[in-house]
């Protein structure tokens, strides 16, 4: 069946892409001579179109009313690095709805390989223009290629919200069996609600960021709920893109955030390693709990040892910003009117 709501609203990505990209050739065009008028420009450019992206999401499918945001207050304008696990193709609406209560939306960057800037027709060079991390292939084994990925944002301290899967990949049946098998191989404690982390990408990025402007992390957990028996299904970007109100149908979105001082961390590879590690184990069970706190029942898989989500703190979304709201635990993001 051909769904109108899903072709209109993907003819008016086309468009706006379009148009879009006439304000990235802009911002290239300037960068050898003013490197701050580039970024703005660029960063103007990305939060008009992610604008339309989340308004579309948020208000025109009402995923707003189905939003919960719990954990950490998020000031505003703070650069941050970004980390979660990697649930859908639609996860960047959930990076999205913090970064733009944080007044962040436009510079959000996230890891693209190199050679796509060549490869993928309009997208790729896109990447390029609008400032994404680039990488190429053994890039987190070489020092100097791991100071050119971050020089532009380091070199000139912008206010950035670098954003990094450390999964690597989206979690699917497959590929958690297969993240299972490795963990059982490896003596690991075995995940069933995320795959296990790779730690390279992770370590690198450490490496590159710690001595700047950047002084935290931001640590995402995503879940999402499905209408019907299967309430853990994650929808596919297309279900929700088709969907007319996603709030209605029974659609559910959480996002919990745990900030965390980037001078916290250890220091050498192998401390980063077991650091992430265990990140990823406290986030599985963490995602129990979740998922008990929405079905309402005690018997979840994986909870032993999981703090509750009702002994975080909360968060209330006022102006652009994201502030402590005291135990308020299950209140609903209520998010700015997008023009």
């Amino acid at each position: 069946m051909i769904n109108l709501r899903l072709i209109s609203h993907t003819l008016a990505l086309v468009v706006l892409i379009s148009l879009a990209n006439l304000g990235l050739l802009l911002a290239l065009l300037v960068k050898p001579f003013k490197e701050a008028w580039s970024w703005s420009i660029a960063c103007g450019t990305a939060e008009w179109f992610w604008s339309y992206m989340q308004h579309h999401w948020e208000t025109s499918l009402n995923a707003a009313a189905a939003l919960q945001i719990t954990g950490d207050a998020i000031p505003a304008h703070e650069p941050a690095l970004v980390i979660s696990n990697h649930l859908s193709y639609g996860d960047y609406y959930l990076v999205q709805a913090l970064a733009i209560r944080a007044g962040m939306l436009g510079k959000c960057r996230y890891f693209a390989k190199k050679q796509l800037v060549w490869q993928v027709p309009v997208f790729g060079w896109s990447f390029w223009a609008v400032g994404m991390i680039l990488v190429s292939r053994a890039w987190t084994s070489d020092a100097r290629l791991i100071k050119e990925a971050f020089a532009r944002v380091n070199k000139n301290k912008h206010d950035v919200w670098i954003v990094l899967y450390p999964e690597g990949t989206r979690r699917t049946p497959k590929k958690l069996l297969e993240a299972q098998a490795f963990e059982r191989r490896a003596g690991k404690k075995e995940l069933d609600r995320v795959l296990f982390p790779r730690p390279k990408g992770f370590q690198a990025t450490v490496k590159g960021i710690r001595h700047s402007h950047i002084k935290y992390i931001y640590d995402l957990t995503f879940q999402y709920t499905s209408p019907g028996r299967d309430h853990e299904r994650v929808p596919s970007l297309a279900e929700q893109l088709s969907c007319a109100d996603l709030a209605a149908a029974g659609y559910g979105f959480r996002v919990h955030v745990e900030r965390i001082s980037i001078a916290d961390l250890p220091q050498d590879d192998e401390a980063l390693r077991h650091w992430l590690e265990e990140r990823w184990e406290r986030k599985n069970e963490l995602l129990a709990d979740m998922l008990r706190d929405e079905v309402g029942t005690a018997d979840v898989a994986g909870q032993d040892g999981a703090d509750t989500v009702g002994n975080n703190v909360g968060m209330a979304i006022d102006h652009g910003e994201v502030r402590s709201a005291g135990d308020q635990v299950k209140s609903r993001a209520r998010p700015r009117k997008l023009a």
